[in-house]
């Protein structure tokens, strides 16, 4: 029969294994501490059962970005110092059945690319950087997938995908996920378990084309209640989604456990449905899905909010017109009962 993987320790300062220009590439079962994986340009390699102790350790570089984002420059992580965590820049490759723990940056970073996958791996307690994307996978490119992941205690966002200069992220899939303890120190988008934004394009170019569905997130902390605690973010005009049966049970400070924020562009094809929410605030400004268009400079387009369960009101538009947005067998103010029982209906495991 075949032996068990051979466990070897890489301690390098930076990275155990460069796998840059590869294809076909397995490495399976593998022990690192304090060092990591470059994939710059690799296709259809694959990182399975391997585990990652104290990786992407200490850095401050900044890419020499010629674009700045609508308010300020954005710190991704990198593969020149490591922030980056595991950094892919390919197609089609696969990090699967990881564990990361203890770390300083991101766990996995798809910069540019297609096609990669990251599944049924592990991360907790990590982004002691304090990176805004300090998440533990960081999505820039197209067509990438996050599921079946188990995400826990960090400085600010569990999964993050953005512009980064002139490229977008579209067409991901964000699935099956588990995350909690997010934003134990940033404030507004570093509080968020999911956050999406192409925050440099043209307006008509935004559209994530993405899916974010079956996801469990668990409590959103916050140093101070700044009131912008959010589950599921998509920000400045970035639409084109289907959210549909992610729970959000994410505790107190969470007054906005779905924020569409069109932030002055048209905002347009996105579908809100069968979510289940718990825990809104008592706040006139709460609400389970929460939209932000900006009057005289946004607006809302072919916004769908169907089927979706909440403890308190389903809906609200801070400020602007709801025009566009159909409401549609919605519950609010549902009891404990239902949710749970829906929960059952819906075969959600409890965490």
């Amino acid at each position: 029969g075949e032996s068990a993987p051979k466990q070897v320790e890489a301690r390098t300062r930076l990275w155990g294994f460069n796998l840059s220009g590869r294809r076909g590439v397995m490495l399976e079962g593998i022990r690192f501490f304090a060092a990591s994986v470059l994939m710059d340009g690799s296709r259809e390699c694959e990182l399975s059962r391997c585990d990652f102790l104290h990786h992407s350790p200490w850095g401050s570089f900044r890419e020499p970005f010629t674009q700045r984002g609508e308010r300020g420059w954005y710190a991704y992580g990198t593969k020149e110092d490591g922030t980056a965590g595991v950094f892919i820049r390919g197609e089609e490759n696969r990090v699967a059945h990881c564990t990361f723990r203890d770390f300083w940056g991101q766990g996995v970073h798809l910069r540019e690319g297609r096609g990669n996958v990251v599944e049924h791996c592990s991360f907790e307690n990590f982004n002691w950087l304090m990176l805004q994307d300090g998440a533990a996978v960081f999505l820039n490119g197209e067509g990438h997938e996050v599921r079946d992941c188990r995400i826990r205690n960090t400085a600010a966002m569990g999964i993050s995908g953005k512009q980064v200069g002139e490229r977008l992220v579209h067409g991901v899939k964000v699935l099956r996920n588990d995350i909690a303890d997010t934003g134990r120190v940033l404030l507004d988008s570093g509080q968020s378990a999911i956050y999406f934004n192409n925050h440099n394009a043209p307006s008509e170019q935004r559209s994530l084309d993405g899916e974010i569905a079956w996801n469990r997130i668990g409590t959103v902390h916050g140093i101070a209640d700044n009131g912008k605690g959010i589950g599921i973010y998509l920000d400045d005009g970035t639409d084109h989604a289907n959210l549909h049966h992610n729970i959000v049970e994410a505790g107190p400070k969470v007054r906005w456990p779905i924020f569409l924020h069109a932030a002055g562009h048209v905002f347009e094809n996105v579908t809100v449905r069968n979510n289940l929410i718990w825990g809104v605030p008592d706040d006139p400004r709460a609400a389970a899905i929460v939209a932000m268009p900006r009057p005289k400079v946004g607006a809302l387009r072919e916004v769908i909010i169907r089927g979706n369960l909440s403890s308190r009101a389903i809906f609200k538009v801070l400020p602007g017109s709801s025009d566009g947005v159909t409401l549609e067998a919605n519950e609010e103010n549902i009891s404990r009962e239902r949710f749970d029982q829906r929960i059952k209906e819906l075969g959600v495991v409890q965490p």
